[in-house]
């Protein structure tokens, strides 16, 4: 897992070549002009999400994994936190679906905060649970890319 500054992104490079791919097509573009929905940016190896949504309190979220997929999370509107922790034995909630390249757990997490301006990569070893709140709920307005991982 990654999280930084987007002002960053750059220094990212050579992970992954088609995570290269993301980052240059993120710094190439006015990325916060997408509407909401999913935008296929290269056929077969890297889309857009773009997600609205509210925040929800902790028991209501699942940490998700994807095999298939680095997630690129962006935040542009709203403050978030993200649950995160490694795979590492987790209970399954729900096992994994390859129609959706995602599988749920439960177990254990640290929350990060996700603000306007951040992004967070994830991995597919790396158990995530965006669009958590602490206190009241709030209106979030993400992308998230989604990179093939060969």
């Amino acid at each position: 897992m990654i999280t930084d500054k987007l002002n960053n992104i750059g220094i990212y490079r050579g992970i992954n070549s088609n995570l290269d791919l993301a980052i240059n097509y993120i710094l190439a573009n006015d990325i916060s002009v997408f509407a909401a929905g999913r935008h296929t940016i290269i056929e077969d190896k890297l889309y857009l999400n773009v997600d609205e949504y509210t925040t929800k309190s902790l028991p209501e979220g699942k940490l998700e994994k994807h095999n298939n997929f680095i997630d690129i999370q962006i935040l542009l509107q709203g403050d978030e936190l993200v649950g995160y922790t490694a795979l590492d034995n987790q209970d399954v909630i729900t096992e994994y679906s390859a129609d959706n390249d995602v599988a749920f757990y439960k177990g254990d997490n640290v929350l990060m905060p996700l603000k306007k301006g951040d992004f967070m990569i994830f991995f597919p070893n790396d158990l995530h649970m965006p669009g958590i709140t602490d206190n009241c709920s709030c209106q979030i307005k993400k992308l998230v890319f989604k990179v093939k991982t060969c």
